[in-house]
């Protein structure tokens, strides 16, 4: 009855009297443990909700794929950028669905194999919008995912962020530039041509 009283109670272990010393440390050692562990679980629960948190409030766009080249993971900034919506559409994609089609062979050809012999590859290429079908440009940092604790490649990712800005910025500072050396150009033009006039009218006179 003092038993099951007790597990009423909330109690979740319990000796027998007469108990040994030996068996009150042992159950004494255990639930330390157990202690413990449920702490350092909560600990890892707590690290993956600010991992989790972190990924899904990034700008920039996040993914993960199998090794097979599936597409298991697009945080939501990558799915806004590429016009995926929701983990369904971005789970029946596959690596190379996430290319323009003249890109594919150099992702084939190059970046691949530098995967394999390198672990990563690193900058700047285009990705394709699934909407328009239109590339946007972004800074592609692609990696391999390996067991921590058996070196085993697990998969594949992706941190990349979208530089369409940067390059819209870009190229309104080369028309800028391009600009003021045409305005150069005329100015300097329109001013040679009275300096020669004058230049030509004095000559007359001198002679």
């Amino acid at each position: 009855e003092a038993t099951v009283e007790g597990l009423r109670m909330g109690a979740t272990d319990y000796l027998v009297k007469p108990f040994s010393s030996r068996e009150l440390l042992a159950r004494v050692e255990g639930n330390l443990a157990a202690a413990r562990a449920r702490r350092e679980q909560r600990q890892a629960e707590r690290e993956r909700e600010k991992l989790i948190a972190v990924v899904e409030q990034s700008s920039d766009l996040i993914g993960i794929g199998g090794p097979d080249g599936r597409a298991m993971f697009l945080n939501e900034a990558g799915q806004r950028m590429l016009g995926l919506e929701g983990p369904e559409a971005v789970r029946s994609t596959h690596l190379f669905d996430y290319f323009l089609e003249e890109d594919r062979p150099y992702v084939r050809d190059v970046i691949l194999p530098r995967l394999r012999e390198h672990g990563r590859w690193d900058g700047e290429f285009r990705l394709r919008d699934f909407r328009t079908g239109g590339a946007v440009p972004v800074h592609y940092n692609f990696f391999q995912l390996r067991d921590a604790a058996t070196g085993e490649d697990i998969g594949i990712a992706t941190v990349s962020r979208d530089i369409t800005e940067r390059h819209r910025r870009e190229a309104e500072a080369r028309e800028q530039r391009e600009f003021e050396q045409q305005l150069i150009g005329i100015v300097s033009h329109d001013l040679r041509s009275p300096i020669n006039a004058i230049l030509l009218s004095a000559n007359a006179l001198l002679q």
